[in-house]
């Protein structure tokens, strides 16, 4: 899945209030069918459940259209180069920073997982 593409279609999912029900969702799924998360020490502290659930929800969505590096509206095109300079960083075999769709999950989970003031995370029930 390429890395606009993905921020193309989470954006999108983010504005429409789709993401944190699609994260919740994947979660509960996972767990029913008792997936279990690699051992620490072998993953990324911050590969959670979530992490998991709002991949796999992004690469259905850039599944189901035929341009998913496409904005869907103009004012997602801010947010969408905001989340691919999040997930954008040298790499130690490339000579120029590369976005990944794997640390755009890291940098939009922690941005909807956060409480927003009074609010507890938005993807509460996933936790």
């Amino acid at each position: 899945m390429p890395p606009g593409g993905a921020a193309a279609r989470a954006i999108a999912s983010r504005r429409e209030g789709a993401l944190s029900p699609a994260i919740a969702d994947g979660v509960a799924y996972r767990r029913s069918l008792g997936v279990e998360l690699p051992r620490m020490g072998v993953r990324d502290p911050s590969e959670t459940h979530e992490y998991y659930a709002l991949l796999r929800h992004v690469e259905e969505l850039c599944g189901a259209i035929a341009y998913p590096d496409r904005a869907s509206a103009p004012k997602d095109e801010p947010l969408i180069e905001q989340l691919l300079a999040a997930g954008t960083r040298d790499r130690a075999n490339t000579s120029r920073p590369t976005a990944s769709e794997y640390d755009m999950a890291k940098a939009l989970l922690a941005v909807e997982l956060a409480p927003a003031g009074d609010q507890p995370p938005t993807a509460s029930a996933s936790r």
